[in-house]
């Protein structure tokens, strides 16, 4: 409305130009028309800014959206999450999220690199695709790091509100962690001791840092055979592998089970997934709408914990009773495993992977959190 006025001020003003220009003589109309001209463009820079403040924010919503990739499959629930949070977000802030499933753009080591070098704005990624972005992250997922549920729920708060700091020195914005929850060994032949791992063949995660260092620790102690295979494409090698690790949901949902025979118990390790967004990307948002944005992905990663616990814990026993055996490793067994990784992988990994000081504050917290 206040622009509007503006405008009709301007034009009645310009009607009468010419005839004062007459009045004036020509010297007097060359200042007159200098200051008329300087006058409206003064007038068009203060419409051209109160536009901007009026609508700018609506920019976004009519062309803009962050572009998103996930190698979660189509069809899961994992996807399904995924898109339901896209329809919130659009819903109540009006930014539209465009998710490409499935591993669409490429296994995580891919998708990372597009968020890295800004073809794509965000990504949900696990362990693999995180430590792209964030190495140190890779640190809550070390061999025999965690027991159970309770320490993994009490170290994602620390872990959390720690990685959104150091995010910041990666340029990009970490919104909270989530859990894949339990990863076991699964395998074709019974493993009741470390030792039945000789000669064997072992699937590993080809571009996954971790689980390419660990292969190499294995090899060299028990003569593995490493087998590194991205993601996607490992149910057309499920024939040529004999140990592999996963956990039970995403088993199922990658179709691997019909290759599982038996899984051992304690699992390996705990898996995390979270949501990581650029800086830049996540700067573009009117800053007003920001913090709906994370709380609604936050409510959303929760969700996904929720739910992956509940069908892990289906799964597994839906694949007993379909003949899955699950072998306990003796406590000495478990001892030694734990022996060997401490020293060949969490020792030999400071300062490479994660920095010394990380890997003692979350020993500490869990410590401390385990002596109540």
């Amino acid at each position: 409305m206040e622009m509007m006025k503006l405008l009709k001020f301007l034009l009645r003003g310009s009607r009468g130009f010419f005839f004062t220009g007459f009045l004036l003589g020509v010297n007097q109309m060359v200042r007159f028309i200098t200051s008329v001209i300087y006058g409206i463009m003064y007038s068009l820079t203060i419409i051209f800014m109160l536009f901007v403040l009026n609508f700018g924010n609506d920019v976004w919503a009519q062309g803009e959206a962050l572009r998103c990739a996930t190698i979660a499959p189509e069809g899961s629930e994992w996807a399904r999450l995924v898109k339901e949070s896209s329809d919130e977000i659009e819903k109540k802030i009006g930014v539209k999220v465009i998710w490409y499933l499935g591993g669409m753009l490429g296994d995580e080591p891919e998708i990372a690199k597009k968020v890295k070098n800004g073809n794509l704005d965000c990504a949900g990624l696990t362990g693999n695709g995180l430590s792209y972005l964030i190495p140190a992250i890779r640190v809550l997922e070390l061999p025999f790091m965690f027991r159970e549920y309770k320490e993994v729920d009490f170290i994602k708060e620390e872990a959390s509100r720690l990685f959104r700091k150091i995010g910041d020195d990666y340029n990009v914005k970490f919104i909270w962690l989530s859990d894949l929850g339990p990863v076991y060994i699964f395998s074709n032949f019974p493993i009741r001791k470390i030792d039945d791992v000789n000669g064997k063949v072992v699937w590993v995660w080809k571009g996954d840092y971790l689980a390419e260092y660990l292969g190499k620790v294995l090899e060299k102690r028990f003569s593995i055979k490493i087998l590194p295979v991205p993601l996607p494409d490992v149910k057309s090698y499920l024939d040529k592998i004999e140990i592999f690790y996963n956990a039970p949901y995403a088993l199922v949902t990658l179709g691997w089970e019909k290759a599982s025979r038996y899984y051992i118990t304690p699992p390996l390790t705990f898996s995390f997934i979270s949501l990581i967004i650029r800086r830049d990307s996540f700067d573009k948002i009117p800053a007003e709408k920001r913090p709906e944005l994370e709380n609604i992905m936050r409510k959303y990663l929760d969700l996904i914990s929720k739910s992956n616990r509940e069908n892990n814990y289906k799964t597994i026993s839906i694949l007993e009773k379909g003949g899955l055996e699950r072998i306990n490793l003796p406590k000495a067994e478990i001892e030694k495993a734990e022996e060997i990784f401490k020293n060949d992988v969490w020792a030999e990994l400071k300062d490479k992977l994660y920095p010394s000081w990380l890997l003692t504050q979350i020993l500490t917290k869990l410590s401390e959190f385990r002596a109540k």
